[in-house]
């Protein structure tokens, strides 16, 4: 498992919580979960659960390319079906040359596949926090994937 202190070091650290999703999938997370370009991008492991005192939560990190331009994201949650889990699509402002975190886009108790449509010169990425009881939180990158599944790059 990767931990993360805020955007600067990086250090191995073994969590039972984050260990069901495999050690491969944080790997390729990790390597492969650099920010996206939008337009309509998948973020594969989209959750927001607790479980005796622990908890596995996705948040996004939308940042406006366009420096004088505000944009319109929008997002939601999908089940095995394509269909929306959550109802219609939430969506956000995001003023030009800024960042936002979205810090809960998974209502609690969803998992599955988050659906962001976002304008073209909206990065997006996503990360996976993990917490328990008297431990530091664990974070780390999910990568982002176009509608063919390919992960698409920054």
């Amino acid at each position: 498992m990767v931990r993360v202190k805020p955007f600067t070091a990086v250090e191995r650290k073994e969590d039972p919580m984050t260990s069901r999703i495999g050690s491969a999938a944080i790997a390729l997370a990790v390597a492969l979960g650099s920010p996206a370009w939008a337009a309509k991008v998948y973020v594969p492991y989209a959750v927001n659960q607790e479980d005796r005192g622990a908890s596995q939560r996705t948040e996004l990190l939308l940042t406006n390319g366009q420096p004088s331009l505000s944009q319109r994201v929008s997002y939601r949650l999908l089940t095995q079906d394509r269909e929306a889990a959550g109802g219609a699509a939430k969506s956000v402002e995001l003023a030009g040359g800024k960042s936002l975190r979205v810090a809960a886009p998974v209502a609690f108790g969803g998992i599955g596949l988050l659906e962001v449509d976002a304008p073209a010169g909206v990065a997006v990425s996503a990360r996976l926090i993990v917490t328990r009881p008297g431990a530091d939180p664990v974070e780390s990158q999910v990568p982002v994937l176009d509608a063919r599944g390919a992960f698409v790059d920054g």
